[in-house]
């Protein structure tokens, strides 16, 4: 019996020896796994913490030149650097290093776009948002925001001076900012549509008046609901040209710019386009006219899916005219209007008169931007159109191609 115990006791010292090595290895590997962890997770950390530093100064100045290279962070250090990309994006590089181990993030920065507000004005003048009114979708003024009453605000609102009252609530006036309000924000006018002349020259089709015969140059559209689009080009009263071709075909990148000239527009888009109109040195042209419904092929109401989407740009005014005839021929009811509209140095507004009285709605869905705001009524009793503005939500996510950009920069990608 002692013989065999000591054989047992033999066997499993043997076998305890054999694993003590093993244990000992899979423990030193398991400490080497934890140190590898821990130093890539704090080389990890120490990247993003440079990036949001990099980030920051980019927010604050967005022509920053930034370049620092090991800059010292507890046990680590990080390195950043901005280039500027050929679409004119900017690329951070942010490099963080832990002992052993590095960590890269780049993130990609580009210029929001106007089509992101809901409603942009550069100054509201005399007019005020007042009760009854109300803005869907982000908005912001370059100046100072006059309320009075209960406006109501659905979606973030920003100003650069404030408020008129400057002090809210204050009596009857207490709006009401559902998605917030912050003051000491600058969204400024851009200060020409390079961007889209550029855009229209490379890719895009750009229209300019021959110099013969005389009159305003003017171009009118009519987009059709199979992708194409019907125009006809004017000189006074005078046609010059008359023909129907695809929106791809007339313009690659969807860039349609007139330039020293004015553009009428109506129909059902089908793709992506923006229309511009700039003025130059020709007086009384830079304006687009809305002569009937604008609307999409595929409906983003019903479909949120919808691909179409149509710019709208005017160095001055962007208008809902009188019909021809009128008072003869009477103005339609309603208008519906699915478009991103901008214009630069004018507003969007409807020509008014008393003759045609109390008519329906301009049911608008899309972002507007103007220098300042227009009306669409007025009189005591009141005679034009009531407005039914919608923001088109796909706006924050996709833009029509080229559409202006603000000064403010937002971050298009991480990359880790």
């Amino acid at each position: 019996m002692g013989k065999y115990s000591l054989i047992l006791i033999l066997g499993f010292s043997i076998v305890v020896l054999g694993l003590i090595p093993l244990i000992h290895g899979r423990a030193s590997r398991s400490y080497e796994n934890y140190i590898d962890y821990y130093e890539s997770s704090q080389a990890r950390n120490i990247a993003i913490s440079g990036a949001n530093f990099a980030a920051n100064m980019l927010f604050q100045n967005s022509s920053a030149s930034i370049s620092y290279s090991n800059i010292q962070m507890g046990e680590g250090s990080f390195s950043i650097s901005t280039t500027i990309q050929p679409d004119s994006t900017i690329l951070l590089t942010s490099s963080g290093k832990f002992h052993r181990k590095n960590h890269t993030v780049e993130v990609l920065f580009g210029p929001s776009s106007f089509a992101k507000f809901g409603v942009y004005l550069a100054t509201m003048g005399s007019i005020y948002w007042t009760t009854g009114d109300t803005v869907r979708g982000p908005s912001h003024v370059e100046n100072i925001l006059n309320v009075y009453g209960t406006p109501v605000f659905f979606g973030k609102v920003t100003t650069l001076n404030g408020t008129n009252p400057s002090i809210l609530p204050n009596g009857p006036t207490n709006p009401k900012f559902y998605g917030g309000y912050q003051s000491g924000i600058s969204v400024s006018m851009p200060p020409n549509l390079n961007n889209l002349q550029m855009a229209a020259s490379s890719g895009g089709k750009i229209f300019t008046p021959p110099a013969s015969p005389i009159g305003t140059y003017e171009l009118y559209f009519k987009f059709n609901s199979n992708g194409t689009v019907s125009y006809k080009e004017y000189k006074g009263s005078i046609q010059l040209f008359d023909t129907t071709v695809g929106i791809n075909q007339l313009a690659p990148n969807g860039v349609i710019l007139v330039s020293g000239g004015n553009i009428k527009v109506e129909g059902t888009v089908n793709g992506k386009v923006t229309l511009c109109a700039t003025s130059g040195s020709v007086s009384g042209t830079g304006k687009i006219y809305i002569k009937g419904n604008i609307l999409y092929n595929d409906n983003p109401i019903d479909n949120p899916s919808s691909d179409d989407f149509l710019g709208l740009v005017a160095e001055k005014d962007v208008v809902i005219p009188l019909p021809d005839g009128f008072p003869g021929t009477t103005c339609p009811t309603n208008i519906d209007i699915y478009a991103c509209v901008f214009s630069r140095t004018g507003k969007f507004y409807a020509e008014l008169d008393y003759k045609m009285g109390k008519l329906g709605n301009v049911n608008f869905y899309g972002s507007m931007s103007s220098y300042t705001i227009g009306a669409f009524s007025a009189g005591s009793p009141s005679y034009g159109y009531s407005n039914n503005f919608h923001f088109d939500r796909r706006l924050l996510i996709e833009t029509p191609p080229y559409y202006p950009k603000t000064n403010i920069l937002e971050i298009l990608s991480w990359k880790e």
